[in-house]
């Protein structure tokens, strides 16, 4: 089965929409990370500081990023289980 690329991607989107987790480890010490990206987290001494720090490393990190979506075709006779997919709300 092959795949052909037809030398176009998408624009890429304006916006990306994180969520930021803050949470007071102790007295004067302050974790922000974003869920989406688990590795990104920032000890700082206050929740301005710790949320200020996050944010500007995060977007230098975003800056060197790529989001590629991918369309795996399926085989409609070798579907493993493909029917069942969605079934079950989580």
């Amino acid at each position: 089965m092959t795949t052909q690329f037809n030398g176009s991607l998408p624009k890429p989107a304006t916006n990306m929409k994180v969520t930021l987790l803050v949470e007071t480890l102790q007295p004067g010490k302050i974790a922000a990370s974003v869920l989406e990206f688990p590795d990104s987290r920032i000890e700082a001494e206050t929740r301005e500081i710790a949320i200020s720090q996050l944010q500007a490393n995060f977007i230098e990190r975003i800056k060197r990023l790529e989001a590629i979506s991918w369309n795996i075709p399926v085989n409609a006779s070798n579907s493993m289980g493909m029917e069942f997919v969605g079934v079950y709300e989580i």
